[in-house]
């Protein structure tokens, strides 16, 4: 279902919503927002990256438009299950979220990530290691990144600073 968002404008200032600055009544501009649901992905960007102890892991996805669905990501999994066998690479799939389970609560887009990642690994047999990175780049041969653009940001990490 769509999302009403209302943004007030006067003529002074964008986005007085009090009108407190002229005094002026603000006049109200009505938005229909569509729930964001980006298309399914048809491309599958992995990346090969090594810790600072040498150890080798498989990142995906790392594409900004990829990994936004369960079934996504249950096709990286699989998808990379099959590359890391091609490499060599340590066994196991770890699946990352945004959070600790004990976050769970702080923030509707942190819940959904732990849903999405517990949900992917009981569907494939991977392991949610949470928000750990640093323990699933260290025994995992496969991290699942929670979305292509959280993939991405830590591969640039890892890759170029």
């Amino acid at each position: 279902a769509p999302h009403q968002l209302s943004i007030y404008r006067n003529e002074h200032q964008d986005f007085d919503t009090a009108g407190a600055q002229t005094g002026e009544a603000p006049k109200p501009y009505d938005l229909t927002i569509e729930p964001f649901a980006p298309p399914a992905s048809t491309t599958w960007a992995d990346a090969l990256l090594e810790t600072a102890e040498g150890h080798l892991f498989l990142l995906a996805p790392v594409g900004v438009d990829e990994g936004w669905t369960v079934a996504d990501k249950v096709r990286f999994v699989e998808h990379g299950r099959h590359i890391a066998r091609s490499f060599g690479l340590a066994g196991g799939v770890a699946v990352l979220s945004g959070g600790r389970l004990g976050d769970i609560g702080r923030h509707p887009a942190v819940d959904r990530t732990m849903a999405d990642a517990e949900l992917v690994a009981r569907l494939t047999g991977a392991e949610h290691v949470e928000i750990l990175i640093e323990e699933a780049a260290r025994r995992y041969g496969v991290v699942i990144a929670p979305d292509g653009i959280s993939g991405n940001l830590i591969f640039r990490t890892l890759t170029f600073l």
